[in-house]
C-alpha cells in the first residue's frame, strides 16, 4: 500500500469502534500541518462521554434504527452490544447469529458491524459538511478503522469487507481508500508526536504501550528512531481481557444480590442496562476523590424500577451480606453502598490478568524488560487503581509513566496521524509464521517416513511447509517477499495455494501441532504448453496491517487477479 494519500481525498476520517465505547475523529488533508477534529461530545451520555456506546438497535428488516446512547432507549426494537468481540477468535465467529440483549431477534456479527459503520459515515459526513458550501463525498474520504493488534487475519479481512458493504469504499479502491489502523499502534502514535506533551521520546528509547479497552487488551513496543519514525521490536501480545469482564463479575453480582424473582425481561430491561451504565461510569472514573467516603463505592439504583421496594432490597442485601461475609448498604437517597473491598473484587481478577501477561512477556524478551516510557491508553486506563498498580508493579523498570489527558481518545486521535502518515511505522514484528502448503520431490534422506504420491509416475511428498516469514521476524512495511509456483499438473487452469499459519517460529509440515490452515489463494492459470510457461510469481507484503498479495505470469510478467481468503472455514 501507498504511503502517499491519493491526490482526490479531501478530508481523513479515522473510526474508533470499540467493544463498549465508539467515537470518530476527522482533518482536512492539506500539504501543511494538520489540525485533528474529534468527537468528543454525545448527546444522552452526560457530561463526559467522549464517546458514545458501542450499542445498536436494529428494526425487523435489519437496519440501522438508532446507535449509542439513543440505542438504548429504543425499545421498539432489537439492541445488540458488544458484538465486536464475536470476531476475537475463530471458535466464536462461526456462530455468525448473535441475540439481541432485550429480545430474541438475531443478527449476524457482519451485519451489525456494516450498520455501525454506516452510522459513522452518515454521522462523520454530516459533521464535516456542516456549513460547507461544498461538499465533501464519501470517494473524497481516506478512511481509517481501527482494529485490536492481536486481531488475526480473518478478523481484519471481515472488517474490510463490512467497510465496503457499509459503502465506506468499493472493492475497487479499497485497498486506496481504507486503511486498517492498530488500536495500540494509534495510540503510541498521539502520546508520541502529540505537541503539547511535557515530556520528550528520545531518538534510541523504547516505549511500551498498554492499550485497555472494553473487549481486549493489547500491548506493544515500539523505539524511536530517527526522523520521527517509529518501528515495532516486539511481535503484539495481550488478550480478549477488556474492561467488559468488571461489568460481567458486577452483573454475577447484582444478579446474586437480587436473587430470582429478578425475571429475565428485567435483566433485558433498559433499566438494567442503565444500571450496568452507572457501574461502566463508576469503574472507569474511580479515585481516591471520587470515591465518596474514600471507602465506599456509590451505584444509583431504584429497586422500584424492578416493581420492588426498599424494604425487599434491604431483605436481599442483609442474605446477599450474611452468605458472603459482606458489608453492602442501601443509602435512602437512592445508592447502593459498596465497600472498596468489594467493589475491587470486580476488577481485581482483570488487572492481575494485566500484570501478568506483561511480566510474563518481559521474561522472554530481554529487549522490554527496560522501557523508557509505559504509556497507558484506552478507557479503562482512567481508572486511578490500575494506574497505581502498575506504577508499583513496574516501578523497578525504571520507566516513565504517561497517561494522556484523555486516554480513550489517543487510539481515535493517533489513527489520524497514521493515516496521513503511515509511512511513519517502519518495520512491524510477526506475530506468526505464513507457510505456503506445498509439494516436493520425494527424497529417502529428508522425507523418510512421510507417504509418497504418484504425479505423472513421479513420487511426491505433500504437507511441505514453505515459509515466507517466522514468527518473531521484523518486516519493513514495504518490504516484499517473492515466490514461483507450479501446477502440478499441465491440465491445471487454477492453481489454489492453501497458507498456513502458526505461533511457532520453525514450521515443516502443515499437519504438524501447532500449525493451522489460514487462508486460500486462488489464481487462475495462464495458458501453457509446459509446466514453466503456465508458472506464478506469487509476492507477498506482510509488514502492512494486512497481507496484500500480487499474482503476475512468469511467462509475460502480466499481473493475474488472485483472490486471498482468510475467512474460508476448514477443519
Amino acid at each position: 500500500m501507498s504511503s502517499l494519500i491519493p491526490p482526490h481525498k479531501k478530508v481523513l476520517v479515522s473510526i474508533d469502534f470499540g467493544t463498549s465505547c465508539s467515537g470518530y475523529a476527522y482533518a482536512f488533508i492539506t500539504e501543511k500541518d494538520v489540525d485533528i477534529y474529534v468527537h468528543d461530545s454525545w448527546a444522552g451520555g452526560g457530561s463526559n462521554s467522549l464517546k458514545t456506546l458501542t450499542l445498536i438497535s436494529i428494526d425487523q428488516a435489519g437496519k440501522l434504527a438508532r446507535f449509542g446512547y439513543d440505542a438504548r432507549e429504543d425499545h421498539g426494537n432489537a439492541i445488540f452490544s458488544n458484538f465486536k468481540m464475536v470476531l476475537f477468535d475463530s471458535a466464536t465467529r462461526e456462530k455468525t447469529m448473535v441475540k439481541a440483549d432485550n429480545c430474541d431477534q438475531t443478527a449476524s456479527v457482519e451485519s451489525l458491524i456494516t450498520e455501525t459503520l454506516k452510522f459513522f459515515k452518515q454521522t462523520s459526513l454530516e459533521r464535516i459538511n456542516n456549513g460547507n458550501t461544498n461538499a465533501v463525498e464519501p470517494s473524497q474520504v481516506q478512511w481509517v478503522i481501527t482494529v485490536p493488534a492481536i486481531w488475526d487475519d480473518a478478523a481484519k479481512q471481515i472488517m474490510r469487507r463490512c467497510a465496503i458493504n457499509a459503502g465506506l469504499c468499493t472493492t475497487a479502491d479499497d485497498k486506496e481508500s481504507l486503511i486498517l489502523a492498530y488500536e495500540p499502534e494509534s495510540g503510541a502514535m498521539d502520546c508520541i508526536f502529540e505537541k503539547t506533551n511535557n515530556y520528550h521520546v528520545a531518538v534510541g528509547q523504547n516505549v511500551l504501550v498498554f492499550d485497555i479497552g472494553g473487549g481486549t487488551a493489547d500491548f506493544t513496543v515500539y523505539k524511536q528512531l530517527e526522523d520521527g519514525k517509529i518501528e515495532v521490536i516486539v511481535r503484539p501480545f495481550g488478550g480478549n481481557y477488556g474492561s467488559t469482564y468488571c461489568n460481567q463479575n458486577f452483573k454475577k453480582f447484582m444478579l446474586e444480590l437480587l436473587g430470582d424473582e429478578v425475571t429475565q425481561d428485567m435483566i433485558d430491561s433498559s433499566d438494567f442496562m442503565t444500571l450496568m451504565d452507572k457501574f461502566e461510569s463508576a469503574k472507569k472514573s474511580m479515585s481516591d476523590s471520587s470515591c465518596n467516603d474514600g471507602k465506599s463505592r456509590y451505584i444509583s439504583f431504584n429497586p422500584r424500577v424492578f416493581d420492588k421496594n426498599i424494604e425487599w432490597l434491604n431483605q436481599r442485601i442483609q442474605k446477599y451480606n450474611v452468605a458472603n461475609t459482606a458489608n453492602i448498604e442501601y443509602k435512602r437517597s437512592g445508592h447502593l453502598v459498596i465497600p472498596m473491598e468489594s467493589f475491587m473484587t470486580f476488577l481485581q481478577p482483570l488487572f492481575n490478568k494485566i500484570v501478568d501477561c506483561v511480566k510474563t512477556q518481559m521474561l522472554q524478551c530481554d529487549s522490554i524488560k527496560k522501557p523508557n516510557f509505559i504509556f497507558m491508553i484506552g478507557g479503562f486506563s482512567e481508572n486511578y487503581f490500575l494506574q497505581e498498580l502498575v506504577k508499583k508493579e513496574f516501578a523497578y523498570t525504571g520507566a516513565k509513566i504517561i497517561v494522556p489527558t484523555r486516554p480513550s481518545l489517543s487510539v481515535v486521535k493517533g489513527a489520524c496521524r497514521f493515516g496521513l502518515r503511515p509511512s511513519v511505522i517502519t518495520k512491524r514484528t510477526l506475530q506468526r509464521t505464513y507457510a505456503v502448503n506445498t509439494s516436493t520431490s520425494y527424497n529417502l534422506e529428508e522425507h523418510s517416513g512421510r507417504k509418497q504420491h504418484l504425479v505423472d509416475g513421479i513420487p511426491y511428498v505433500y504437507n511441505i511447509c514453505d515459509s515466507f516469514v517466522c514468527a518473531g521476524q521484523s518486516v519493513g512495511i514495504d518490504e516484499i517477499i517473492t515466490r514461483t509456483y507450479w501446477p502440478l499438473r499441465l491440465s491445471q487452469t487454477t492453481l489454489a495455494i492453501d497458507i498456513y499459519s502458526s505461533l511457532l517460529s520453525d514450521i515443516k509440515y502443515t499437519t504438524d501441532p501447532g500449525i493451522s490452515f489460514a487462508a486460500e489463494l486462488l489464481i487462475p492459470l495462464p495458458p501453457g504448453d509446459t509446466k514453466d510457461e503456465k508458472s506464478v510469481i506469487v509476492s507477498m507484503k506482510f509488514g502492512a496491517t494486512e497481507i496484500f498479495v500480487t499474482v503476475v505470469q512468469t511467462k509475460t510478467l502480466e499481473k493475474v487477479e488472485a483472490t486471498i481468503d482468510f475467512t474460508i472455514n476448514r477443519a
